[in-house]
């Protein structure tokens, strides 16, 4: 199974390092492995810079969803081959407990005025911990993506 998902893992460090680079962040290691992997990167001075690296993976693979579904393929394979992509995507666009210490090396004042995004953050881990909620999840915005585009397409 963490094969199949193994497109999700690059896609999900790979927004890491890239929100990084964007922001400047110097990376120290990039490690992928078939069920996980890192970014190392030095601790940034903003908090807010930690925050957007932090949820780089959910906001890119929404946005590769809703692109990647606002179109066809003439194939019926390369569409099972497009969404399947966009499951693994989904799936694990999650953050890892490592994601949601984005205040970790921050002073208590800016720890404290970030709680309620930590919170929510920290939520999201844990109900990413159970696969089928997950599974569940990803195919809900799947479906969103679809009726997001039909509607855009509307107006």
């Amino acid at each position: 199974m963490k094969i199949l998902l193994f497109p999700g893992v690059v896609f999900h460090e790979l927004a890491h390092y890239v929100m990084c680079k964007i922001l400047g962040v110097e990376v120290k290691k990039v490690s992928i492995s078939l069920d996980s992997g890192f970014v190392r990167h030095v601790v940034p001075r903003s908090i807010i810079v930690s925050l957007l690296i932090a949820v780089a993976p959910g906001v890119l693979a929404a946005a590769f969803s809703l692109f990647a579904l606002s179109f066809s393929l003439s194939n019926i394979y390369y569409e099972i081959v497009k969404h399947y992509l966009v499951f693994a995507v989904l799936y694990e666009s999650f953050p890892s407990k490592a994601d949601t210490n984005f205040t970790a090396n921050h002073s208590l004042l800016k720890k404290i005025i970030f709680f309620p995004l930590f919170a929510v953050f920290r939520l999201f881990y844990f109900f990413s911990r159970n696969k089928y909620l997950k599974a569940i999840f990803s195919l809900l915005v799947m479906n969103l993506s679809y009726y997001a585009i039909i509607w855009a397409s509307l107006l």
